[in-house]
């Protein structure tokens, strides 16, 4: 996760690379970015990386702080993304799930509520088809999510790829089982506290030091990354449309002040051509920052609280 200060914005980005029909070869080994002196005409990359481990140069790898530049191929079909992860203190805001017994206990306890066991029998011929179609044993919804992610980059990026049997598989269905599946990380308040509370917990101290009588004006806060990461918090906020967000995605909320009183607005950036202003319920697309807050405040939790959170507790 990056985490970037720009004027008036705040942007936390999971970036990836997309590789377009790109195998590991060569030509991508060719891509990895090198320590280098400080030479003219290069691109510096400032990158703090955590989770990815793999050397960069001798001795060298992505925890450590380093300057960077990007030697890039000049005949490559796309623009490589460095791949950023968060400093540890605020590393847990969209991973805290991640090493959390509780969290995984109320998780798995979802497949046995009667909503889930509804969906299951209602697509099993769908379950079926996709099961003989790609030779898994589907028996969750995780294999749609999987099916769908990779159907998108084939028809985004190279069709040809597409087998043939693509065609049998209703697109809406694969569509709202995949959306479905990432629900299930916010699906309920205990589930949406763990996952995305830290998250929800530093927007509303970040808009807090907005509002306070400093120098602090950043009102436009921004988020875009995978998947799961945007559904669980669209979810939360009770705004999730069962459509799995597309690459490059954002959610944005904007603070505003009108006759003494602030306001936040929440839109949904798909792409260029489409950006939606979201309505959450019990207030119109801009909602007083304190009714907001209110209505944030069961899922709230602070990253000190969450040892004591994750713990499963003795029933």
């Amino acid at each position: 996760m990056a985490f970037f200060k720009v004027d008036r914005v705040t942007l936390y980005s999971f970036c990836s690379i997309r590789l377009q029909g790109l195998n590991n070869t060569d030509e991508t080994k060719k891509m990895q970015p090198e320590k280098v002196a400080n030479q003219p005409g290069k691109t510096k990359v400032d990158s703090k990386g955590e989770q990815i481990k793999h050397k960069q140069t001798k001795g060298t790898d992505l925890d450590q702080k380093v300057q960077m530049d990007l030697k890039l191929l000049d005949d490559l079909p796309f623009q490589p993304v460095p791949i950023h992860s968060a400093p540890d203190e605020v590393n847990g805001m969209l991973r805290s799930i991640e090493g959390c017994p509780n969290y995984r206990k109320l998780y798995d306890q979802l497949a046995n509520e009667t909503f889930f066991k509804n969906v299951s029998e209602r697509y099993k011929e769908f379950y079926g088809l996709v099961s003989n179609l790609t030779a898994w044993q589907v028996d969750d919804l995780h294999y749609f999510a999987q099916l769908q992610s990779i159907f998108y980059v084939y028809k985004e990026a190279n069709p040809s790829y597409l087998p043939d049997w693509h065609l049998l598989v209703d697109p809406d269905d694969l569509e709202y089982l995949a959306a479905l599946h990432y629900s299930r990380i916010s699906f309920n308040p205990e589930l949406a506290k763990l996952s995305t509370g830290i998250f929800f917990s530093e927007l509303l101290q970040h808009f807090d030091q907005v509002i306070s009588p400093n120098d602090y004006n950043r009102k436009l806060y921004l988020i875009f990354g995978h998947e799961e990461n945007l559904a669980a918090i669209l979810n939360s906020m009770g705004v999730f449309e069962y459509r799995v967000p597309k690459f490059a995605s954002a959610i944005i909320w904007e603070l505003y002040e009108a006759e003494g009183r602030n306001y936040v607005q929440v839109s949904y950036r798909e792409s260029d051509d489409y950006t939606k202003n979201l309505t959450l319920a019990g207030c119109d697309t801009r909602c007083d920052y304190d009714w907001f807050r209110n209505k944030l405040e069961p899922i709230l939790m602070a990253q000190r609280d969450r040892k004591n959170a994750c713990d499963i507790k003795e029933d």
